[in-house]
């Protein structure tokens, strides 16, 4: 059972770096649906010499590639490796916590044998 009333409230008490790390992943997915949109301005300004941006028909020319481009994909892209970071550490980091107390609440549960030097004996 992954969800039962003693392992619940673990959930509760990681659940903070649960929601950095699926606020984190939401906001990469997002961000991954960005790089396509530039890309497709620089094919459509390869191919006719000017970019449609906002209603508005721009020349392609350096400048334009450089604000309009290729700074947004820079921070896109490192918005991207932080964000995979932190959903990696978010999401792992709480499911690797709340995992291994489990693991330590089934072991609890189950009868320890102590070993002495005669026999195996159930510790009580």
């Amino acid at each position: 059972m992954i969800f039962g009333k003693y392992i619940n409230r673990y959930y509760l008490k990681y659940a903070p770096h649960l929601l950095v790390g699926l606020l984190a992943l939401w906001t990469v997915d997002y961000l991954q649906l960005v790089i396509p949109e530039l890309y497709q301005m620089v094919i459509n300004g390869m191919n006719q010499g000017y970019v449609v941006v906002d209603g508005v028909q721009q020349t392609f020319d350096m400048t334009f590639l450089l604000d309009k481009i290729c700074m947004p994909m820079l921070v896109v892209a490192i918005a991207i490796v932080f964000g995979r970071f932190l959903w990696r550490v978010g999401i792992r980091d709480s499911t690797v916590r709340t995992w291994s107390i489990r693991h330590i609440l089934l072991m609890d549960s189950t009868p320890r044998i102590r070993a002495s030097k005669n026999c195996m004996k159930p510790q009580p």
